[in-house]
C-alpha cells in the first residue's frame, strides 16, 4: 500500500510538473553540456543543391554543367556550360546523425552562369551547412533555439586553353558563420554573433578521347573565428560563439558526354580532418577526426523531345563514410525527374538512406525562353528533336558547348549573352506587347478547347464540317496566292529575260560601230 501511495504521489507530482512547464520545454531535449568548449563544423557530407545535382547524387567534378555543379569545379563553366544556366534551389533535409530526425535542416542556393567564349563566368549565393533545433539549457530550464548557419557568395571565372581541350576556373569564396541563441519563453535571446572570412576554388577540366571529362579541383579550408572570452561568459548558454571549421577537399572527376541526351559522372572527394569540432547537439559527436573519401556516381537522361516538351530523368548513388563519432557509414540512393512543359518547369529529386531523406519539389519557368517567345532576345538553333527514347550513347555533336564540338560552326543567330542582355531593355515595349498577343492566344484555344468540351454531337459534327470548310477555302485562297505568285514571277523573268537580250543587241551593236571607227573599210576608186 505504502509503494502504491508513492508512486501515486510520483505521478501526480509529474503531471503538475508537465502542467506547470511551457509546452516547448516538455517537448525539448536537454543539451548535454552547460558550457561550450569545441569548435562547430561546416561540411556536410551529405548532397545538396538542384534537382540535377541531387538526382545525380552530387556527382559532379568531371562534369561541373550547372551553376551549383561548378561550385565542385569551377573549370566546368567554360567547358561543359551552354549558354547559361540559372539555378534557385531549397533542400529541407532530415538528418539523424546531426540533429533530431523531425527537425529539418534547410540550405538555400542561387545563381547565375554565363557563358562567353573562351571565357565563363557565374556568380551566386548559397547556405551550405546549418543546425538548428530547440534544446532545454540547464540549470536555467529555459528553451532556446540554437542556430549554426553558413553563408558563401561566390564569384567565379574559368577560361579555354590548348584548342578547347582544357579549361581552368577559379572561385572566389566570401563566406560568413552565424550562431544565435534564441530563448523562446520571452521571445528574447542572447545577440547572435557572425563572423567573416575567405576562400578559393581551383579546378581544371580535360578532355579526353571519345567525349570523357576528367576534372580535378581543390577547396581551401575556412575558418571562421569565435567570439572574445568577455562576451562568451555573459551568454545564455557560456562559450558558445565558438569558431567554425570547414576542412580543405579535393576532387577528381570522370564525365562522359556522348550527346545532349545523356551524361554521366563518377566523382571521388577527399575531406581533410577537422580537429577540436563536434556537433551542436552534443560535444560527444566530434566531427571530422580523419580524412575521409567520399565516392558519387550519377546520370542523366532526356527520355523525351519535343518542341513543347521535355523531359529528363537522373538517378544517382553515394557512399557516405561518417565523419561524426557514434555514427554509422550510409548507403545513398537518389533519384529526380524534371519536365519542361511550354515555358513552365516542373520537377522533385529524392535522397534516402538510413535516418535520412531529402525531398526537392520544384516549379519554375524557362527565362530564356520566355524572352525568345516575346521576341526580347533571338531564339536559338535548336537541332531536330530526339523524341521518345533517343539513343543515349550515339555520339553527335548536336546541342553540345561549344567547346565539346569537334568542328565548330556558328549555327543560326548570335547568342553572345553580353550583346542578348544589352538587346533586351531595347526589346521591352515589344515584349510587352507580345506579351498581350501571347496572352490572348491562349485565351482564345482555352476558350475553343472549353466550348469543344461543352458541345452536343450535333455542335461537334457541325464545327468540324464548318473547320473543314474553312481549311478548303484557306487552301483555295493560298492555292490562288501561289498562282498569282507564279504568274508574277514568270512575269518578271520573261522581263528580265527580254532586257538581258535588249541589253546584249545593243553591245553587239555598240561593238560592231566601235570596230568600224577602228578598222575602216578602204574606198574603192574605178578608172572613167
Amino acid at each position: 500500500m505504502a509503494r502504491a501511495s508513492h508512486w501515486v504521489a510520483r505521478v501526480v507530482v509529474g503531471c503538475v510538473a508537465l502542467v506547470t512547464m511551457s509546452p516547448d520545454a516538455a517537448a525539448q531535449a536537454t543539451l548535454p553540456y552547460a558550457k561550450r568548449t569545441l569548435s562547430f563544423n561546416g561540411l556536410s557530407t551529405s548532397v545538396h543543391g538542384d534537382i540535377r545535382t541531387v538526382g545525380m547524387g552530387g556527382a559532379s567534378a568531371g562534369l561541373a554543367d550547372t551553376f551549383i555543379a561548378a561550385m565542385d569545379n569551377p573549370a566546368g563553366l567554360a567547358m561543359t556550360v551552354g549558354i547559361g544556366d540559372i539555378h534557385f534551389a531549397s533542400d529541407s533535409v532530415q538528418d539523424a546523425n546531426v540533429q533530431h530526425f523531425d527537425s529539418a535542416i534547410t540550405t538555400n542556393s542561387f545563381g547565375l552562369a554565363l557563358g562567353l567564349y573562351p571565357w565563363a563566368v557565374s556568380v551566386g549565393y548559397l547556405s551550405p551547412y546549418r543546425e538548428e533545433e530547440s534544446y532545454r539549457l540547464e540549470p536555467l530550464r529555459n528553451v532556446a533555439q540554437l542556430t549554426v548557419i553558413t553563408r558563401e557568395l561566390v564569384v567565379s571565372a574559368a577560361r579555354l586553353f590548348a584548342h578547347d581541350r582544357f579549361s581552368v576556373g577559379v572561385t572566389l569564396v566570401l563566406g560568413q558563420a552565424q550562431r544565435q541563441i534564441g530563448l523562446s519563453r520571452e521571445n528574447l535571446g542572447d545577440p547572435s554573433y557572425s563572423s567573416y572570412t575567405a576562400g578559393a576554388v581551383v579546378g581544371g577540366m580535360m578532355q579526353l578521347p571519345r567525349r570523357f571529362l576528367l576534372g580535378a579541383s581543390f577547396s581551401t579550408p575556412l575558418h571562421y573565428s569565435g567570439a572574445g572570452d568577455a562576451m562568451q561568459e555573459n551568454l545564455s548558454l557560456p562559450g558558445f560563439f565558438q569558431s567554425v571549421e570547414v576542412p580543405w577537399r579535393a576532387s577528381l572527376g570522370l564525365g562522359f558526354i556522348p550527346n545532349r541526351f545523356f551524361r554521366a559522372d563518377l566523382t571521388v572527394h577527399l575531406l581533410g580532418a577537422s580537429g577540436n569540432t563536434a556537433l551542436l547537439r552534443d560535444e560527444r559527436a566530434r566531427v571530422g577526426e580523419n580524412i575521409t573519401l567520399q565516392p558519387r556516381f550519377g546520370a542523366a537522361y532526356v527520355f523525351a523531345d519535343y518542341k513543347e516538351f521535355k523531359a529528363t530523368v537522373f538517378v544517382g548513388t553515394y557512399y557516405e563514410f561518417t565523419r561524426i563519432a557514434g555514427t554509422e557509414n550510409r548507403l545513398h540512393g537518389t533519384a529526380g525527374l524534371e519536365a519542361r512543359i511550354w515555358i513552365l518547369t516542373i520537377g522533385g529529386a529524392i535522397d534516402a538512406a538510413s535516418g535520412y531523406r531529402n525531398s526537392i519539389v520544384s516549379v519554375g519557368a524557362d527565362v530564356f525562353g520566355i524572352f525568345a517567345r516575346l521576341k526580347m532576345m533571338p531564339t536559338a538553333y535548336t537541332p531536330p528533336y530526339g523524341r521518345m527514347f533517343p539513343r543515349p550513347y550515339a555520339f553527335s555533336d548536336e546541342g553540345l558547348a561549344r567547346p565539346l564540338v569537334k568542328d565548330w560552326h556558328a549555327i543560326g543567330p548570335d547568342m553572345d549573352p553580353i550583346k542578348v542582355s544589352i538587346g533586351i531593355p531595347k526589346n521591352l515595349v515589344n515584349g510587352v506587347r507580345n506579351a498581350g498577343t501571347e496572352l490572348k492566344q491562349i485565351a482564345r484555344d482555352v476558350s475553343e478547347a472549353l466550348e469543344a468540351t461543352n458541345q452536343t454531337p450535333e455542335q461537334k459534327q457541325k464545327a468540324a464540317a464548318a473547320e473543314a470548310q474553312e481549311a478548303e477555302r484557306k487552301s483555295a485562297a493560298d492555292k490562288l496566292t501561289a498562282e498569282k505568285a507564279a504568274a508574277v514571277a514568270k512575269a518578271d523573268e520573261a522581263t528580265r529575260a527580254n532586257d538581258a537580250a535588249t541589253r546584249k543587241a545593243a553591245d553587239r551593236r555598240r561593238a560592231e560601230e566601235r570596230k568600224k571607227r577602228l578598222h575602216p573599210q578602204p574606198q574603192t576608186t574605178h578608172a572613167p
